[in-house]
C-alpha cells in the first residue's frame, strides 16, 4: 500500500517564517560567536625614525598572526590578535605587535545562522564571506628599536570548509607613527585556517 506524503501548510508556514526571520536577524537567530584565525604570508613594512635617522625596509614571507573574534552583530566581528613578522620566515629583523578591530561582512552573516523553534531547526551558512576590515595596530620594529601605532584596513573573504572551519584570505595595509617624523607603512598578503566555536 501507497503512502501519499502531505504537506501540513502550518507547518510550511511556520518553516519559512521562521527561515525569513534567521536571514533577517530578528529574534531566534545567532551566528556562531567565536572564531580563531592563524594566517601566514608575505609582507612589506618601510619604516623610519627621525630622532636616530635611521630607515628600515624590511620584506618577506614571514608574516604571521593569530587572531579571536567575537560576533557582535550578525555582519560584524571584534577581533583581537597579535602579529609576528620575521624577514626570513623565522629569522631575521623582526616586527611584532597587537592588531583590534572590526571586521564587517557586507553581504552574508560572519558566519552560520541557526533559527530554532519547538520543532523546526533551520541552519543558513554560505559558502564564501567577503569582508571588510578596519583595525588598530601596535608595531615594535626591532631593527630601529621603534614602537609604532596607527590605523589599517584591508578586504578578503572567508571560504566555509566545515560547520565549524574554513579558509581566510586577505589583503591590508596600514599608516602607522611614532611621534614627529616618524613613520612606517605596513602591507601584508596572507592566507590561513579559521576554526569556529
Amino acid at each position: 500500500m501507497r503512502r501519499k506524503w502531505r504537506l501540513d501548510p502550518s507547518r510550511f508556514l511556520g518553516l519559512m517564517l521562521l527561515f525569513i526571520v534567521g536571514l533577517q536577524g530578528i529574534p531566534n537567530a545567532s551566528a556562531y560567536s567565536n572564531k580563531l584565525d592563524f594566517t601566514f604570508g608575505g609582507f612589506s613594512i618601510n619604516a623610519t625614525n627621525s630622532s636616530t635617522n635611521k630607515t628600515a625596509k624590511v620584506s618577506g614571507v614571514g608574516a604571521y598572526q593569530v587572531r579571536y573574534r567575537r560576533a557582535i552583530t550578525r555582519h560584524v566581528d571584534f577581533l583581537a590578535g597579535y602579529s609576528l613578522h620575521f624577514q626570513k620566515v623565522f629569522t631575521g629583523d623582526s616586527i611584532y605587535g597587537l592588531d583590534f578591530g572590526v571586521i564587517y561582512f557586507p553581504l552574508t552573516a560572519s558566519g552560520a545562522v541557526t533559527s530554532r523553534s519547538e520543532d523546526v531547526e533551520v541552519v543558513v551558512s554560505e559558502t564564501w564571506r567577503p569582508f571588510i576590515m578596519v583595525d588598530f595596530l601596535q608595531r615594535n620594529f626591532q631593527g630601529i628599536q621603534t614602537t609604532y601605532t596607527g590605523f589599517g584596513g584591508g578586504v578578503g573573504t572567508e571560504w566555509r570548509w566545515t560547520d565549524t572551519m574554513g579558509v581566510i584570505g586577505q589583503v591590508r595595509g596600514a599608516s602607522l607613527s611614532a611621534g614627529q617624523g616618524t613613520s612606517a607603512t605596513e602591507i601584508s598578503v596572507s592566507g590561513g585556517l579559521v576554526i569556529g566555536f
